[in-house]
């Protein structure tokens, strides 16, 4: 498979979806730059690697302990729907990353880059993971922040 990016998909995950059942995916991590900070670029793809798009994830550096989900794009693919991708990778990247994952915010005056926002299917997902006591949320700023379980 030639996707004109040479990336190599090296590294597991394995994801709960909606039913209860396991999934087994592969992941690419990329480091970019966007607007002068450092983007981690996560790709997944399923784990036969057969599929025709794959699910990026990614996550900007604000400062030296602080990175903030930047893109959560499933595609609207049946691959990638409901699998629980997104929150594993919010708890893979501060594993990964070593930093704690923050969410965008919708707030103006909260705002550390120049171009963010939080979707509603953004705030679905940092919920669930709030209602399981892995996020926190604060209300001024508009922000979640996962619980590092380490």
């Amino acid at each position: 498979m030639v996707w004109g990016i040479d990336m190599e998909f090296d590294k597991e995950i394995v994801c709960k979806d909606r039913n209860g059942n396991q999934n087994q995916f592969k992941y690419s991590l990329e480091e970019s730059e966007e607007n002068g900070k450092v983007k981690w670029i996560f790709r997944v793809m399923p784990y036969d690697m057969n599929a025709p798009d794959w699910f990026e994830f990614a996550v900007t550096v604000i400062n030296p302990t602080i990175g903030k989900v930047t893109v959560m794009d499933n595609r609207n693919m049946v691959e990638y729907r409901g699998k629980g991708i997104t929150e594993n990778m919010i708890a893979e990247a501060a594993k990964v990353l070593g930093l704690t994952i923050i969410s965008s915010s919708n707030n103006p005056q909260k705002k550390s880059l120049s171009v963010e926002w939080r979707t509603p299917a953004a705030d679905v997902v940092w919920e669930r993971l709030r209602s399981k006591g892995l996020a926190t949320y604060n209300e001024e700023d508009d922000i979640y922040t996962f619980i590092n379980e380490h």
